[in-house]
């Protein structure tokens, strides 16, 4: 997974996460902020150029396997998805819930690097404040919310790998095309999450193997 390479070095960790900021919201030359003196130019730099092949090429997860929970899930299993009504056959309530979860644990780390914060609570505790905090950030820089993306395939056969996820993208189209490349024995569909509602996920499309 991606990190910051300058984390615990302070001053250049936030200058790292200002210009992981910029990159990814594609903004035009950016610029390093007043906070951010010249011999912190460098890592400003190294992360306007990770945040935009980011922003172009998506990030490559470590772990891409997620199991389903056994069961009926309980309440308070990640975060609420949305959308659930373009579906189709195959997933159940406790497959959503295990990528709530998952989703939810892997934006954590991500939004992370464009605020330099780290974090104890379960995930989806921690995600709604990061996402009202990296928006914040990039209004501040002039940029809009962003919208990640993620393919999820399904596998009801597997299980330590019943659905498996695609890199995250900053479009609807990076992640469905690949998600139908790499299309799951029992379906597809692409989950979203918006830095400005950041209290639950959403189901954006999906497909059958047909």
């Amino acid at each position: 997974m991606l990190s910051n390479p300058f984390e615990t070095i302070p001053f250049k960790e936030a200058a790292w996460a200002e210009g992981f900021c910029k990159g990814i919201a594609s903004m035009s030359s950016p610029s390093p902020s007043d906070a951010i003196t010249g011999e912190d130019f460098d890592a400003f730099n190294d992360g306007v150029s990770t945040g935009a092949d980011v922003a172009a090429n998506g990030i490559q997860l470590d772990d891409v396997c997620v199991p389903a929970l056994e069961g009926s899930p309980g309440h308070g299993v990640g975060l609420a998805i949305d959308g659930a009504h373009v579906l189709h056959a195959g997933w159940e309530a406790r497959h959503l819930a295990g990528l709530s979860g998952a989703f939810a644990g892997i934006l954590v780390v991500v939004i992370s690097l464009g605020t330099s914060a780290n974090h104890a609570l379960p995930a989806d505790q921690v995600l709604p404040g990061l996402g009202q905090d990296i928006t914040n950030k990039l209004a501040s820089f002039g940029a809009g919310s962003l919208e990640i993306y993620c393919g999820v395939n399904l596998d009801l056969l597997s299980e330590d790998c019943t659905m498996s996820l695609s890199p995250l993208f900053l479009t609807l189209d990076q992640a469905r095309d690949t998600a139908i490349e790499a299309v799951g024995e029992d379906g597809w569909l692409v989950v979203s999450w918006r830095t400005d509602q950041s209290n639950s996920f959403r189901i954006v499309t999906s497909g059958d193997v047909g």
